[in-house]
């Protein structure tokens, strides 16, 4: 029995659409390695114990000598490796598990990690630094990648991109997980959304 081409376009339609579906959560992950750099930059959310601790470990082992935490407009810098551990001591002790954000919204469209990124870059330009370690959830730097390149523009920025935690696989079975359907789904609005919204937010 002949398959008419009608037919054929939509099995391959499907096909298509059942491999990005499978695919999906594959493409939110994004990493590079970490280079040594000005700073690194947490970029603060729900939950940020992990985050913290990446960041602390950069700091620790040298990549940068200075913390910017954009949500809560702070700089941390230290002054000498032997006073990391004493420094890093006492950021933990700090309240970053539920942040207070002081950015405030330019635009009411616009969503939080593109205001965390936003401050970030002013913070930069305003320190003269032209390269930093990003630090956020593996599943969020897809996102902060694309705004990033929309951002980051005018001179030439040396970003890397490092997850809070290492994803040597994605689930099988992601989907039937509630909590992962939720992370990609909300991933995916989120680009959209900024895709959408950003040629207009100059």
């Amino acid at each position: 029995m002949r398959i008419r081409p009608k037919h054929s376009a939509f099995i391959f339609i499907v096909l298509f659409a059942l491999a990005i579906f499978f695919y999906s959560p594959r493409y939110l992950i994004f990493k590079t390695l970490p280079a040594k750099s000005d700073a690194v930059i947490l970029l603060l959310g729900s939950i940020n114990k992990e985050r913290a601790e990446e960041a602390y470990r950069l700091i620790s082992e040298g990549y940068a000598r200075t913390l910017f935490v954009p949500a809560q407009k702070k700089i941390h810098t230290v002054s000498d490796k032997g006073n990391v551990s004493r420094y890093l001591k006492k950021l933990s002790t700090q309240n970053w598990l539920a942040p207070k954000r002081e950015i405030k919204l330019n635009f009411q469209f616009q969503e939080n990690t593109h205001l965390e990124i936003v401050a970030a870059k002013s913070m930069m330009d305003n320190s003269n630094f032209t390269s930093a370690i990003f630090v956020s959830s593996p599943y969020h730097l897809r996102r902060i990648k694309i705004i990033t390149d929309k951002v980051f523009t005018g001179k030439p920025y040396q970003l890397s991109f490092v997850p809070s935690y290492h994803i040597d696989k994605v689930e099988t079975l992601w989907w039937v997980n509630k909590n992962a359907v939720a992370m990609v789904v909300s991933e995916y609005l989120k680009i959209a959304w900024f895709l959408l919204y950003a040629p207009f937010c100059k």
